[in-house]
């Protein structure tokens, strides 16, 4: 559970029964329970047409129907998301880390097509990343694809994010992360 606070700056994050203050108190600096952490995110583009066969990541063959290519949905984007932390990922409690990675995802992507779903990716993202303690690492990649179906600006939109711990020099796959945000209840979308 991520709450937020009266400053903009600072969330509570709750996981089982740990309870970890976060603020933000740089570009990519923050304190968890008063000790500084450093993140960096990049986020780059992916391809620009969709991809309409089976990939492989790390002996593990990905089929399109997996990350939701159904066929009321549109392709719209890609973007490659990697994260370096301070520590290795399964140091990090679920919410502390999805809300940071939350955070540094809307600011870099601000109000684009994924920019309204972006924290409860990252809070997604975050859960494949700390549950990685069989590969030690404080580096993350994710390959989000990103759909629509609808009308603009009442299009719903889907994120899948493909989550990878890079060890080792490898991605090794953790999971997926899917998902969608509904514009419109009711208007026949």
């Amino acid at each position: 559970m991520i709450l937020s606070s009266d400053n903009k700056d600072t969330f509570v994050a709750i996981t089982d029964e740990i309870v970890e203050v976060v603020k933000q108190v740089g570009e990519n600096e923050f304190l968890i329970n008063g000790e500084k952490h450093h993140f960096e995110l990049t986020i780059s583009d992916g391809p620009s047409s969709p991809i309409s066969t089976s990939i492989t990541f790390n002996d593990r063959i990905i089929q399109p129907t997996e990350v939701g290519t159904m066929s009321t949905w549109e392709y719209y984007d890609t973007k490659y998301v990697n994260v370096n932390a301070k520590r290795n990922f399964d140091t990090y409690t679920y919410s502390a880390l999805g809300g940071i990675l939350g955070t540094l995802m809307a600011a870099a992507l601000g109000m684009t097509i994924i920019g309204g779903i972006v924290a409860s990716l990252g809070a997604g993202m975050a859960y494949n990343y700390a549950a990685s303690e069989k590969y030690p690492t404080n580096v993350g990649y994710s390959e989000v694809w990103i759909y629509t179906k609808g009308i603009h600006p009442l299009w719903t939109k889907k994120a899948v994010s493909l989550d990878h711990a890079v060890y080792k020099g490898k991605n090794v796959y953790l999971g997926q992360t899917v998902r969608t945000e509904y514009s419109c209840t009711g208007c026949g979308v």
